[in-house]
């Protein structure tokens, strides 16, 4: 019996796969044909977009409470960052920390945060626009990009410990999405012995985990885990895991 649920998991994880491939050259093809239709916009694309005046933007119109914006500085290793946070204070003794997933920013979580000051004014709360992403810099981050997976996700992990160390902040609880959640988890496993500060909690939203010693079909793996059939009973163990 267990013979036969293993074929079928092969066969839906091959089939799943092969899927996949068509529709990532598909969207490679997209990509190159208009890579090479816009190419003159996409080299004045730096000095014609400012993301912090459009999310600045979208904050005005849609945040239903005052918030403030501030620029940390800080240094790993030989890579100088800068992270923006939107900064909720509420005055309170406990803190909340949303992390963005890839393709993504701190906007992302502004209906959230209304909901949550409405309904439950327990938090001050800190949005974190990821380094390497939208609002915030990471110099020489082409650099960074020729490191190992291991050495960049401990790296994010250090982010997020100096992040918390820069706001001296007590009481945290953590949510991510996405990929920040891998960051996440990192972080508590290297920093849960070497801190100041408590972590509370961390809630991890549609979590992501890459397999790395599976090579190339680890990618695919992490589309069957996060979107298809096999999601809901992995974020239910995730759930009891964190518990």
């Amino acid at each position: 019996m267990i013979d036969l649920y293993l074929c079928i998991y092969l066969l839906i994880f091959l089939l799943y796969g092969t899927i996949g491939i068509f529709y990532l050259l598909g969207i490679l093809i997209i990509v190159v044909i208009s890579f090479i239709k816009n190419k003159d916009n996409l080299d004045n694309l730096d000095n014609e977009i400012n993301l912090d005046m459009i999310e600045e933007n979208y904050f005005n119109k849609l945040s239903e409470y005052k918030y403030s914006i501030e620029y940390m500085n800080t240094k790993i290793n030989e890579f100088e960052i800068m992270t923006k946070t939107i900064l909720f204070d509420r005055n309170k003794n406990k803190n909340i920390i949303f992390i963005h997933g890839t393709n993504s920013g701190s906007i992302c979580w502004i209906n959230l945060v209304n909901l949550l000051i409405k309904n439950y004014d327990t938090h001050n709360i800190y949005l974190m626009c990821l380094p390497g992403a939208g609002c915030s810099s990471i110099e020489k981050i082409d650099d960074l990009l020729q490191m190992d997976s291991d050495y960049i996700i401990k790296f994010y992990s250090e982010i997020i410990h100096k992040y918390i160390e820069e706001l001296k902040i007590d009481n945290i609880t953590l949510i991510g999405h996405s990929l920040a959640t891998y960051f996440i988890l990192n972080f508590l496993i290297e920093k849960n012995k070497n801190k100041n500060y408590n972590i509370e909690s961390a809630i991890l939203i549609n979590p992501i985990s890459i397999i790395s010693s599976v090579g190339y079909q680890g990618f695919y793996t992490v589309f069957m885990l996060k979107y298809g059939i096999l999601n809901k009973f992995f974020n239910l163990f995730g759930k009891y895991l964190l518990n």
